[in-house]
């Protein structure tokens, strides 16, 4: 435990404990313990309060700070409980195109794949750009990328 506060920001139990180390995609640290990689949050949440009770499998944030390891501001929730507070706090973005992570093209080469369409094989567009045959068909039969 003390290896796990020795990369925290410690402050009053009413603002943000704050991860200073490595973190995932969503902003959330990341710890490992015994060959095991933890999001920090849960393994704050679950020396605070225990383990997560039946029904309640996720630690949410009452911040909406993902780096915050603070278990004042943490809680055991479902799924359920999870949209529904993105849902009241206006958090829930769908992105699309180019704003998506895992986006791999940009509006421009959709364009550019829509332009030529069959008239070059699948397989030459998604070498070209990169990606599989499908996502090529996927983005020609506008199946991918609406929005364009």
């Amino acid at each position: 435990m003390e290896r796990f506060w020795s990369k925290v920001a410690l402050a009053s139990p009413a603002v943000c404990w704050e991860w200073q180390r490595s973190t995932d995609d969503c902003g959330y640290g990341l710890f490992r313990l015994e060959r095991k990689l933890w999001r920090a949050h849960i393994l704050s949440l679950t020396w605070d309060m225990g383990p997560p009770p039946p029904g309640k499998p996720l630690a949410l944030h009452t911040c909406d700070n993902p780096p915050c390891v603070n278990p004042e501001h943490l809680y055991w929730g479902s799924a359920k409980k999870n949209a529904q507070d993105r849902a009241d706090r206006d958090r829930h973005v769908a992105l699309t195109g180019e704003a998506h992570r895992g986006s791999k093209l940009t509006e421009a080469d959709v364009l550019a794949i829509r332009y030529v369409g069959r008239s070059v094989p699948l397989e030459d567009l998604a070498r070209k750009f990169g990606v599989s045959t499908s996502a090529i068909s996927r983005i020609l039969l506008r199946k991918t990328w609406k929005h364009l």
